[in-house]
């Protein structure tokens, strides 16, 4: 038999982060993409929230590449909030929020 109470309690935290602000803390993590196509639909969701509500000059670095680029998402699904809407610059992997046109 399994007890799960002397399981959890051998149990050592050695590493974390919390994943909270705008951008991501980089000492600890690096992201580095050689070559990318991109293609399809780019879905974003839960990054705002009732407290922390996006506005225009707000930017995501998601894909940071070093090599080729080529291509770019058919559509972005989701929404920013009343009013707003996503772009996506392919060259330099930025998601930034706009005024909805």
């Amino acid at each position: 038999m399994f007890d799960l109470e002397v399981a959890q309690g051998a149990w050592q935290l050695v590493w974390s982060d919390e994943f909270n602000g705008s951008s991501i803390n980089t000492n600890n993590w690096t992201f580095d993409i050689g070559n990318i196509s991109y293609g399809g639909i780019l879905t974003i969701t839960n990054i705002t929230s009732d407290a922390n509500v996006l506005t225009t000059t707000d930017t995501f670095q998601l894909f940071n590449v070093t090599g080729s680029k080529s291509g770019n998402f058919t559509s972005i699904v989701g929404s920013p909030g009343a009013g707003l809407a996503y772009s996506f610059n392919p060259a330099s992997g930025i998601l930034s929020i706009v005024t909805h046109r």
